[in-house]
């Protein structure tokens, strides 16, 4: 080494004891990434029967027929339209008085 690259930002470097990569993993990692496992598998499960659940509805909604909405709600309207006809049924003589 030269005396210019001499120092501490440009010494040899050592890991110090905070440093130390082990060889085998600790337990608490090893527990963390069993728990980021089981999490992620119990995501993809999750989204795996969304996914085939979404697929059974789409499938049963080809397979049974379109639901048959009311007639909309009968509003002021439509009863004086029906006062009408009634009068004009009764006044043409299909209905007696």
């Amino acid at each position: 080494m030269t005396p210019a690259t001499a120092g501490p930002l440009h010494g040899p470097r050592t890991l110090h004891a905070a440093e130390h990569v082990p060889l085998f993993p600790s337990p608490s990692a090893l527990h963390a990434r069993g728990l980021t496992g089981l999490l992620v598998r119990a995501s993809l499960a999750v989204a795996a029967w969304g996914e085939d659940r979404a697929v059974r509805r789409a499938d049963a909604a080809l397979v049974r027929p379109a639901r048959r909405h009311r007639g909309a709600v009968q509003g002021w309207s439509d009863l004086d339209q029906a006062r009408e006809r009634y009068a004009d049924r009764r006044a043409a003589g299909f209905l007696e008085p």
